[in-house]
This record gives C-alpha cells, structure tokens and sequence, in this order.
C-alpha cells in the first residue's frame, strides 16, 4: 500500500516538474516571437526610410547634374598644350589665346578664366579647362573644334557620370554597327550562268553540260 502511495506520488512531482518547466519553455518561445515581431516592423519601418533615402539620393543626383551643367556649360576642355613645371597663369592664358588665335581664328578676348586640371604629371601635358565670357564665344569656338592642328583637342565639358554614359553609348553603338555589319548578307553571284538560247541544246558529259550548235539548214537544190 505504501509502494503504491509513493509510487503515485513521484508520478505527481514529475507530473509538476515538467509542466513547470513546460510552461517556462514556453514562455521563452512567445519571448522570442514578440522581439522577433518587433524587430520585424523596425526592419519594415528602415526599408521604407531607405527606399525614401534613394529616392531622394538620385533626385539630388539629377539636380547636381543639372547644376553643373548650367556651371560648365560656358566652358571647354582643350587638351594638348603644352606645359612647363614653371607655367604661370599668365603664361597659360597666354598659350591658350595663342592657339585660338593662330589655328581657331577666334577673338583672345573671349576668354574669361583657364587653368589646368588635375595633378601634374612629368612628361605629360594636363587638359585645360576654359571659361568663356558668353555662351555666344564659346559656341563659336566649339563649331571650329575640328580645325585644330594635332595633338589638340576641344571637348565639352561634361559631369564625370556624363562622360561614362557617353562612352558607353558610344560603345554599344560601336557593337551594334559591327554586328549589322557580321550579320550583313553578302552578295550572290550566279557563277556559270548559261545564256537562254532555242537554237542551242546539250550533251551531258560526267557532271558538266557543254552546248553544241546546230547546224544551219542547207539550202535546197
């Protein structure tokens, strides 16, 4: 009776032990799935701000560069002249009035400002940005582009992310032209072309066909 009693009671403490421990088990879970919930609605709440963020970034992005275009859109890139490690100002400017002077034919006195752009380079001639007085002088220089004599060279002056973008257009226009020409048929000739003839017929000797005459009628006694 006793075994019975104590046998029943240690089924009861486990019984209770477990369900304790249940219970925490659980408690644990709906711990952790109200933090993950929580932390679900801040990640929603970061996408929505990071959505808004780029949206903004690439509107900025357009107005810069309408910003430097309205800037630059006076100026010119000339490369190819040449330069001194004791170049002053005055002696670019002078440089450069002499170039549009002498191959442009064009006023010195359309210039407003120049310098060099980027870092000096030993045996290399940076590019000089030019600044015209009015859009006018500028557009009159840009039209004689092609009259400079080499290695010079008249550029416009555009955004960084401009000139990548032309120059891949420039490429896939290159590619496209090269595949239309890959892809282009090429001309048939009809080689052996025998002329059309009722006074003619063939002999089939092998594989080639020859025409033979007929004779002409002889005339009647």
């Amino acid at each position: 009776m006793d075994v019975d009693t104590n046998s029943e009671t240690s089924k009861v403490n486990l019984k209770d032990f477990m369900d304790k421990h249940f219970n925490k088990i659980h408690e644990r879970f709906d711990n952790i799935e109200a933090t993950l919930s929580v932390q679900q609605s801040k990640i929603v709440s970061l996408e929505n701000k990071i959505e808004t963020l780029e949206k903004d970034v690439c509107e900025l992005k357009s107005e810069n560069e309408t910003l430097h275009k309205i800037v630059k859109k006076k100026n010119l890139i000339i490369s190819g002249i040449s330069e001194n490690v004791s170049e002053s100002d005055l002696d670019l400017y002078n440089k450069t009035t002499d170039l549009l002077k002498n191959q442009l034919k064009c006023d010195a006195s359309e210039i407003d400002v120049c310098h060099r752009i980027g870092k000096p380079t030993v045996g290399k001639n940076r590019p000089v940005r030019v600044t015209f007085i009015s859009m006018r002088d500028r557009e009159n220089v840009w039209q004689k582009k092609l009259t400079t004599n080499h290695p010079v060279y008249i550029n416009e002056d555009l955004p960084f992310n401009w000139k990548n973008r032309s120059i891949t257009i420039e490429g896939q226009v290159i590619s496209a032209k090269q595949c239309s020409e890959i892809n282009k048929p090429s001309k048939s000739f009809q080689l052996n072309a025998q002329p059309e003839n009722h006074n003619t017929n063939f002999l089939e000797i092998g594989n080639n066909q020859r025409p033979k005459r007929r004779k002409p009628n002889q005339p009647t006694k």
